[in-house]
């Protein structure tokens, strides 16, 4: 049990007399037996000295709830398009990409971090042929978070294809990306649309000098239960493509095989289980594309290596 603060003195006051008891009782065992009736005296002295002081911590906890319990960070998926543009004569842009990436919102709302930035690429003709650039992330990603409001500084390097004899190419761009206008914050907030917008000047290679400007534009969306399944603590989880849906294969926490179907907006219907197959848990399943349904591949408990075909809706007879 977690002691307040304020009644830590009497818990250590307890601990004292507790380990002077523990003491006497150790030496009442060796004692002769003419030094025991004193001991024994000393003994339940401070069974009673305890038993009053447990009252007053007993009393002082009860006085004092505990704190609340922290509330948790929110995680929330972005999705949405970067545009990029820059003032170098040669690659004004704007050069548009699709991304999706994690961000957490601590739980007292103040911060926001971005778990992973994914890799951009983009093209562009120089003198020396076309260029293609693959932008990654290499510092910042953290900032503040206030209502929907967010301020992030990012650290970005642009690593050019085109190679360019004893001249280093390669450049980087510092920027603050924030929903101050001309962006806007997140609305609704915590899961709702945002744009972020920042500039900077790009520092050294190709793009030195010149200013760049990334404008990012999407959505903040929840993490949402997949019709309550369930598998081991990071276990695999195979999620296939399959017409407007996407099927989704695990072995559950005790190893048979279970199917679903649906996509992330419209919802799962429910987990039905694969013919009664089983592996071990959390094991991955392979799943293929096959004909209307799909090829499913496992290595059972002992090793055996077994397939099936079916599908979501018409099951897996075989």
């Amino acid at each position: 049990m977690s002691i307040p603060a304020a009644c830590r003195s009497i818990q250590d006051e307890i601990n004292g007399l507790r380990q002077e008891r523990d003491q006497l009782q150790d030496e009442l065992q060796h004692a002769p037996p003419m030094e025991k009736p004193g001991l024994l005296r000393l003994i339940r002295t401070l069974n009673l000295q305890l038993a009053g002081i447990q009252k007053q911590l007993d009393d002082c906890i009860a006085s004092h709830p505990p704190d609340p319990p922290p509330v948790p960070p929110i995680e929330a998926i972005f999705t949405g398009i970067t545009e990029l543009t820059t003032t170098y004569q040669k690659a004004p842009g704007p050069y548009y990409n699709e991304v999706r990436f994690k961000v957490v919102i601590s739980g007292d709302r103040t911060v926001i971090t971005i778990a992973f930035f994914p890799t951009i690429q983009t093209s562009f003709d120089t003198d020396f042929g076309t260029n293609t650039t693959t932008i990654t992330r290499t510092g910042g990603g953290t900032g503040s978070y206030a209502a929907g409001r967010i301020v992030m500084p990012i650290t970005l390097h642009f690593d050019h294809s085109i190679d360019i004899p004893l001249f280093e190419e390669d450049s980087d761009l510092s920027l603050e990306l924030s929903t101050d206008p001309p962006g806007s914050p997140v609305t609704p907030e915590p899961f709702g649309n945002v744009t972020l917008v920042g500039s900077g000047q790009f520092i050294g290679g190709i793009l030195g000098g010149s200013t760049g400007t990334l404008k990012v534009s999407g959505k903040f969306s929840a993490w949402t239960n997949v019709s309550e399944g369930r598998t081991t603590p990071g276990g695999r989880v195979t999620a296939v493509p399959w017409g407007q849906q996407i099927a989704v294969f695990v072995a559950d926490p005790s190893g048979e095989i279970y199917t679903a179907a649906g996509d992330p907006q419209a919802g799962f219907g429910p987990w039905a289980s694969v013919s009664e197959g089983s592996s071990t848990p959390g094991a991955p399943v392979t799943a293929v594309p096959w004909s209307n349904g799909f090829a499913l591949f496992i290595a059972d408990r002992n090793g055996g290596i077994y397939t099936i075909v079916g599908g979501p809706r018409v099951g897996f007879p075989g």
